[in-house]
């Protein structure tokens, strides 16, 4: 069926009618392609090594699209987190003051006593 000759297989077959003419449309119409040889070798390559790009598929866009949400809400959390430490922060500097304040009371009752 296919005869080898050093690194190179020349194959033989039958294919329709219509898919040669198809072929030879396509390649007499477009620069790129210098031949059906030439053609046959790009079709084969974009057959096994196609573009993953062009072969983005439905769940690989679910993907992308779970990612950036989770992603835009690990951003809502952290701005959160940033928020409670700041309130938290203010939150034991007020304490703090408090605890001051308290002890010059009890202090100030202690001396009066």
């Amino acid at each position: 069926m296919a005869t080898v000759r050093g690194d190179k297989t020349l194959l033989n077959g039958w294919i329709k009618t219509a898919l040669y003419q198809r072929v030879v449309q396509h390649v007499s119409s477009n620069d790129e392609v210098s031949g059906l040889t030439h053609f046959l070798k790009l079709a084969v390559k974009k057959f096994l090594n196609p573009n993953p790009v062009e072969v983005e598929t439905e769940e690989t866009r679910t993907l992308r699209t779970e990612v950036r949400e989770k992603t835009d809400r690990i951003a809502q959390l952290e701005k959160q987190v940033q928020t409670l430490q700041k309130a938290l922060e203010t939150e034991q500097n007020a304490n703090a003051e408090n605890r001051k304040l308290l002890l010059a009371a009890q202090a100030n009752i202690n001396y009066l006593s």
